[in-house]
């Protein structure tokens, strides 16, 4: 495997792991807040993923209900 291929895997799983720990954290009944530590502008990144989270909590749910 190329290095950069293995970087681009590397990051593209990063990401993936990281909406679905805050999936689990809002079925929990957290916040994103409580999920994830505010950046420097004080703004909680995991809002521009709700969709993505969103998508992540329906599939798990449907899963779950089977």
């Amino acid at each position: 495997m190329k290095p950069s291929e293995a970087t681009w895997k590397h990051q593209m799983n990063r990401q993936t792991l990281r909406l679905m720990y805050a999936a689990y954290g809002l079925m929990r009944g957290k916040s994103f807040s409580q999920i994830e530590n505010k950046n420097k502008e004080g703004v909680y990144s995991l809002n521009e993923h709700k969709t993505a989270i969103g998508k992540i909590i329906s599939r798990y749910v449907l899963e779950e209900k089977v």
